[in-house]
């Protein structure tokens, strides 16, 4: 059988879904295949895989979509999951004239959407034969905001997961520095202006911090030119776009993650770091505070609030006894509740249906 995946190809989110639904297929009970879409190439991550794509010009390209379908006509899935939900219209019509399960999963955080957003919320509920929400707080901010529209013997709750044979606990080779890490795109959504400014007072007391940003996106001007602005341009590293071997690398000279954000549905880079067993201080929001349990899996701090974000950076580095304990929780609820295989045996039994 073959099982196409449809998202967006650059790093992030939905191409870290779609690999580690593949690592969880340990039976190899599909063959599978990815269709990207959007206006990026696909992200060397996904060069292992079957992976085709369709550009889009930016804002709304009507070619783009005949191209996709023909696309899907070409591959001629058993079953299909949408993770790009500008094209839960086209695979409709593709369904409608070929025998195919489909499914639908929302990504984007609801507080964040906007009003096409929105609209794309409701099409999916209208026409996806069913739906996946990452968390259960999503699930009932749908069902809330449409109460009329949403079956509930149609949507589930799945929630990510990750291959935990491929993110593993790497070994920290001592160097006299405290490295402190955050992974994800560079974009509004991301408050990587707080990060740097909590650094900066990190850095005034000790100048053993280094503080490393993996991603790449709309802002990363701004924050270079912000870290010049504070003088922290030689104890901050932007490294720009990282494959996955290379985030692996990043993550085992890793000793602190920050994950600080305005928005979140459910961060995948969050699963990676809690799989390679590194402390994490995150923002205390939906999509962090429904995985993560403030001083039990992680320290959480609220938005912008800098000065929080050093403190819990003092507290992991002068309190092993925390560490340890934030360290094991995380990777305990991980295994128990994340691995990429309970990821795809709960795709796959929505899909049989």
């Amino acid at each position: 059988m073959k099982l196409l995946q449809i998202l967006y190809p650059g790093l992030g989110g939905h191409s870290s879904v779609a690999t580690s639904l593949i690592a969880g297929d340990k039976q190899r009970t599909f063959n599978h295949y990815l269709l990207g879409y959007g206006i990026e190439k696909p992200s060397d991550n996904l060069k292992a895989y079957d992976c085709d794509y369709v550009l889009k010009e930016q804002g709304f390209d009507i070619r783009s979509f005949f191209k996709v379908y023909n696309k899907i006509k070409k591959i001629r899935p058993d079953a299909v999951i949408v993770h790009s939900t500008s094209q839960i219209v086209t695979v409709f019509i593709y369904s409608l004239f070929n025998q195919v399960k489909w499914l639908a999963v929302e990504h984007h955080a609801n507080s964040v959407k906007t009003k096409l957003d929105w609209i794309y919320s409701v099409i999916i509920l209208l026409l996806s034969p069913q739906v996946v929400y990452l968390t259960d707080t999503y699930k009932e901010e749908i069902i809330e905001k449409f109460p009329l529209l949403t079956k509930r013997q149609k949507i589930a709750v799945i929630g990510n997961g990750i291959d935990m044979f491929k993110f593993t606990p790497g070994k920290r080779i001592p160097d006299g520095l405290v490295n402190i890490t955050m992974i994800s795109r560079l974009n509004g959504l991301r408050d990587h202006h707080t990060l740097i400014h909590a650094f900066a007072v990190l850095a005034q007391k000790n100048d053993n911090f280094r503080l490393k940003i993996a991603g790449s996106g709309a802002t990363f001007t701004e924050i270079k030119e912000l870290i010049v602005s504070l003088g922290l341009e030689n104890n901050v590293d932007l490294l720009g776009f990282l494959n996955e071997d290379q985030i692996i690398a990043l993550l085992h000279n890793t000793d602190i993650y920050v994950h600080s954000s305005l928005a979140e549905t459910q961060s995948t880079s969050l699963l990676q770091v809690m799989a390679c067993k590194i402390p994490i201080i995150a923002t205390d929001i939906p999509g962090i505070n429904n995985l993560l349990q403030n001083k039990a899996d992680a320290l959480l701090f609220q938005i912008g609030q800098s000065k929080e974000i050093a403190a819990s950076v003092d507290q992991i580095i002068t309190d092993h006894r925390l560490r340890n304990t934030l360290i094991e929780n995380a990777f305990n609820k991980l295994e128990t509740d994340y691995s990429s295989v309970k990821m795809f045996n709960k795709y796959f039994s929505f899909l049989k249906k």
